[in-house]
């Protein structure tokens, strides 16, 4: 899960903006760590991992920070959690992305998250079966 606000500063780097991790991660960690991580494999065989499927959400934490920013614009006290319900085909594709749960109420936030989700690839992988996932995110405003 990420945590997508509460200003802190990053080990190494001075950063007064909005951040993403995972609950409880410490900011000189790598990726993965958490309890609260989505669990990847779903059945036997092969099957992407959790750090994996972190990773690339890693990679587009700037676009939902400006999702996010944008929204706080309209609404600065703005945030909650997310949960999203998507499928990750075998070539890395998201098949489907849909909300399963929010206490926000921002639907224009919620569309720009779930189909920005539908553009994200997490790359070919030989082997895996299409794996369906919940992926939660929380959003709070920096302070």
């Amino acid at each position: 899960m990420w945590v997508v606000g509460a200003a802190e500063a990053v080990v190494g780097a001075a950063w007064a903006g909005p951040v993403c991790r995972w609950p409880g991660e410490k900011f000189d960690r790598g990726i993965g760590g958490g309890d609260g991580r989505p669990k990847a494999h779903s059945g036997p065989g092969a099957s992407r991992t959790d750090e994996e499927i972190q990773i690339v959400f890693d990679r587009y934490k700037s676009a939902f920070y400006r999702d996010y920013n944008r929204t706080l614009r309209i609404n600065p006290t703005l945030q909650g959690k997310m949960v999203l319900r998507l499928t990750i085909e075998p070539d890395g594709s998201v098949s489907m992305c849909q909300l399963q749960s929010t206490d926000m109420d921002a639907p224009d936030l919620v569309t720009q998250v779930v189909n920005r989700v539908k553009t994200i690839n997490f790359g070919p992988k030989d082997g895996v079966q299409a794996v369906t996932i919940s992926y939660p995110i929380d959003f709070l405003p920096a302070t």
